[in-house]
C-alpha cells in the first residue's frame, strides 16, 4: 500500500471534483458513551459539526445518515442534507448513503461523524490522490490506517451488498492492491470518540494545541 506524505505541495486544485460524493456516518447509538456523543459540545460546538465544517463545499453531494432525531434536527437547522432511518447495521448506513448519491459520481467518501479532528488538508489530499489514481484512498498515521475512506464507483455494488453489520473495511480487505494511503498530520486526526474517556482526551488535546 503506497503512502503519500502530507505536504502542501501535494494538495491539488479540487475545484473540479464534482464527481465525488460524501456520506457522513452518524447512525451509532452511543451505547458505550452513555448519551448522544454527536451533539455533545466540543470546543463550543457539537462533535458532529467539526466533521460537517471540514467537509463543507468539497463534494458534489453530501449527506448525513443517522438514527438520531437530535442529529436529524441539528442538520436540518444547519441546512445540511440528512437521512433518518431505523435500520440496525453499519451496512445499512453505507447503502442508504450511497443510494442518495447522484448516479454519475465517480467516487464516494465515507466519513465518521465521531471523528472530530480529521483535518481538511487530509481530506483534500485524499481527493487529490483519488483524482490521480481512481482507487481506494484512506489516511494513515505511522503504521495505523483509519477513516475516512474514499471508494471509486467500481466498488459501489460491493458496498451496497455488505454483510449484515459490516462496513466498508470488508471491501478494503478484499482489494488490498487497490488501496492507497495518504499521511495524516497527527495521530488524533484518526481518533474516533467511543467513550467519555475518549471525549476527555480529545477535549484536552484541542485545548492544549488549539486545534
Amino acid at each position: 500500500m503506497p503512502v503519500y506524505e502530507r505536504t502542501a505541495g501535494y494538495i491539488m486544485n479540487i475545484s473540479d471534483n464534482k464527481k465525488i460524493g460524501c456520506v457522513i456516518m452518524a447512525s451509532g447509538l452511543s451505547k458505550r458513551f452513555g448519551s448522544n456523543k454527536l451533539i455533545k459540545e466540543l470546543g463550543g460546538m457539537p462533535v458532529i459539526k467539526w466533521v460537517l465544517d471540514v467537509t463543507e463545499d468539497l463534494f458534489a453531494c453530501r449527506v448525513v445518515v443517522t438514527r438520531s432525531q437530535e442529529v436529524k434536527t441539528l442538520c436540518e437547522n444547519m441546512n445540511v442534507p440528512v437521512l433518518y432511518h431505523e435500520y440496525p447495521g453499519r451496512n445499512d448506513t453505507v447503502r442508504i448513503g450511497l443510494n442518495a448519491m447522484p448516479e454519475d459520481i465517480e467516487g464516494c467518501m465515507f466519513c465518521m461523524a465521531d471523528q472530530p479532528l480529521i483535518q481538511q488538508t487530509t481530506i483534500k489530499n485524499m481527493i487529490a490522490m483519488f483524482n490521480e489514481r481512481k482507487d481506494i484512498v484512506r489516511p494513515i498515521f505511522e503504521d495505523s490506517p483509519g477513516a475516512p475512506i474514499l471508494f471509486p464507483d467500481k466498488y459501489f455494488e460491493e458496498l451496497r451488498n455488505l454483510p449484515q453489520g459490516k462496513g466498508g473495511n470488508v471491501v478494503v480487505k478484499a482489494h488490498p492492491d487497490d488501496v492507497y494511503m495518504v499521511s495524516a498530520g497527527f495521530a488524533e486526526e484518526l481518533f474516533d470518540i467511543d467513550t467519555e474517556e475518549d471525549f476527555s482526551y480529545i477535549l484536552d488535546f484541542t485545548e492544549k494545541y488549539n486545534v
